[in-house]
């Protein structure tokens, strides 16, 4: 086989970038990718119209972290207003996925599924969920591929690249920040930190639980961007 050239890098999404070296670049955005579970592996809701909110707090990169306490506590408003919260992560955030599950069981039904199922499995509660709120991780591009509401938590990516495609997806970031995108797997800012906010990663440390919640609520309801 031959190597494809490789041209300048392209300021739209990576998949436009893919595309363009089989000479298929698509005009405007890339179509969104579409997956579908088998009907006998979709997870299904025993509870009907019970809304059910996937919660991933752990990623491979630390800089791409919102912060455990941060996750903890909107899985307690997430239980407290009803819902069923999935707490969801791989072998190596099982003891992450632990301490939120426990915090959002104290007000409600919390599941902790966290490195107890394969990725099949993973995909049928991702299927499952009315949103999932999630870092800036694999599952998060599978749950939209999916047809599933995301709510992604974005920090020192470059959205314009590699933010997760679909209509349903809503961005939560401080985009404005001078140092966002670094593109670091680790914060290259150092510094004292403050109760609220931290000089490394701040960028992740700014988002609140309050405009998580409220992303979640819109996607919920409807809402288009």
């Amino acid at each position: 086989t031959d190597a494809v050239p490789r041209g300048p890098l392209l300021e739209g999404h990576r998949v436009s970038e893919f595309l363009a070296l089989v000479g298929a670049e698509p005009e405007g955005d890339p179509p969104a990718p579409e997956l579908r579970m088998t009907s006998g592996r979709e997870r299904s809701r025993a509870d009907g119209a019970r809304v059910v909110v996937g919660l991933f707090p752990g990623a491979n990169a630390e800089s791409r972290r919102w912060p455990a306490g941060r996750f903890s506590a909107l899985a307690q408003r997430m239980a407290s207003a009803g819902h069923r919260v999935l707490v969801l992560g791989g072998p190596g955030e099982a003891g992450l996925t632990e301490v939120v599950a426990r915090a959002g069981a104290a007000f409600g039904e919390c599941e902790d599924h966290g490195g107890r199922t394969d990725l099949m499995g993973l995909s049928g509660l991702l299927a499952g969920c009315d949103v999932l709120v999630t870092n800036d991780t694999g599952p998060m591009h599978l749950a939209a591929a999916l047809g599933t509401p995301v709510v992604a938590l974005e920090g020192p990516a470059d959205v314009r690249q590699t933010r997760p495609l679909g209509t349903r997806v809503r961005l939560v970031g401080r985009f404005d920040l001078p140092c966002v995108p670094c593109v670091r797997n680790r914060c290259p800012r150092t510094g004292p930190g403050t109760e609220l906010t931290d000089a490394r990663n701040e960028c992740m440390w700014l988002i609140s639980v309050d405009e998580v919640e409220r992303a979640v609520q819109e996607l919920l309801d409807g809402r288009t961007p």
